[in-house]
């Protein structure tokens, strides 16, 4: 982490943050020594998706008291896949 954070100019906390965040998208792993960084797993192929606009997770949070507890549970899983990661402060 140490030498990405120098090579890019930023805090090693800032490097950790960032692939914290990546990781949401896809699945990363991490290398250290010669030819080290962060990369996608091996194999690792992502559909292009594009995620959900604000008005449409506030459509799915304001449909999730109308239905039952099974879909609620689908709707969750369906936000948290694919709504904007809300950045942490």
């Amino acid at each position: 982490m140490k030498d990405l954070a120098f090579h890019y100019s930023v805090s090693d906390r800032t490097i950790r943050r960032d692939i914290l965040f990546l990781s949401r998208y896809a699945p990363i792993c991490t290398k250290t020594g010669i030819d080290g960084g962060a990369f996608l797993m091996s194999g690792y192929r992502k559909e292009f998706y594009l995620p959900l606009s604000i008005d449409e997770e506030s459509l799915l949070l304001r449909l999730m008291p109308t239905v039952c507890a099974n879909e609620q549970h689908l709707i969750a899983t369906i936000i948290n896949k694919y709504a904007i990661p809300k950045q942490s402060t």
